[in-house]
């Protein structure tokens, strides 16, 4: 919300009274680059079930 504020002001000023709404129907896509460096450093099990991994 604050990215589109600042980079598309006069937008901005008509989205903002229906900001819920629009973002709502917006498409979203993620993209993570991780590096892992070190394994085993923490106490908790990092464990997923097949059905929350979004391929």
């Amino acid at each position: 919300m604050n990215h589109i504020r600042r980079k598309y002001p006069h937008q901005w000023k008509s989205l903002k009274k229906n900001w819920e709404q629009v973002f709502s129907k917006a498409e979203v896509t993620v993209t993570a680059k991780l590096t892992i460096k070190k394994l085993g450093l923490t106490s908790a099990l990092l464990m997923l079930k097949e059905n929350e991994i979004k391929k």
